[in-house]
């Protein structure tokens, strides 16, 4: 009955301990594929990431495209200005029109400053996002490993208790059959020699 009890012991404790493995490679498994999305999610964010700059670059090389048409266009006016200066009114509306085109690249010199600046502040904030959500998810996964860790250091070590007490138990209960077992032998001996006593004693 006692061997009976310590197999159902060992039976279940075997149970328990493939439970645990089979959920320790559920969760490894649930880990692995949340990683492989969030890789996912990594990579489509640098490959939007890449396509904002491509589209930056083609605003950009757009922009100097315009710029360079503007500045042949202001050429052409420039030299269309020069040939009326034979006259104080042309030289006026020549000293005019160089002010407003001084203003106006002044202008477009301010405003292409402004949207390299706003274009950079983009980019490193873009980069700040992906570095801190990298951070955030590395720290995640470090804590997610650390608990896992402690609580198979915890079942580890609550096993083994669990392993030491069963072997306590089978060797005490060992030896206390074997004791029983003595002390039964000696009483059937001291009967045995008390009845040949009797059977040789004259009457």
């Amino acid at each position: 009955m006692h061997t009976q009890s310590l197999r159902e012991e060992e039976r279940k404790a075997k149970d328990e301990k493939q439970r645990l493995i089979d959920l320790e490679l559920k969760v490894q498994k649930e880990e692995d594929d949340r990683l492989r999305e969030e890789g996912k999610k990594l990579k489509y964010e640098e490959q939007k990431l890449r396509e904002t700059e491509e589209k930056l670059k083609s605003m950009e090389a757009e922009r100097l495209q315009k710029k360079e048409e503007q500045i042949l266009k202001e050429q052409e006016q420039q030299r269309t200005i020069e040939e009326e200066l034979r006259s104080n009114e042309v030289q006026k509306k020549t000293e005019e029109e160089r002010q407003r085109l001084i203003e106006l690249k002044q202008k477009e010199d301010e405003e292409e400053q402004k949207s390299n600046e706003e274009e950079a502040r983009l980019k490193e904030n873009e980069k700040q996002k992906i570095a801190e959500a990298k951070i955030v998810e590395d720290n995640r996964i470090q804590e997610e490993k650390d608990r896992l860790e402690e609580w198979e250091r915890n079942f580890d070590k609550k096993q083994k208790l669990k392993e030491e007490e069963i072997i306590r138990k089978f060797y005490n209960n060992s030896d206390n059959n074997k004791a029983h077992e003595d002390n039964k032998v000696f009483e059937d001996n001291k009967v045995h020699e008390d009845n040949k006593v009797s059977e040789d004693k004259p009457e």
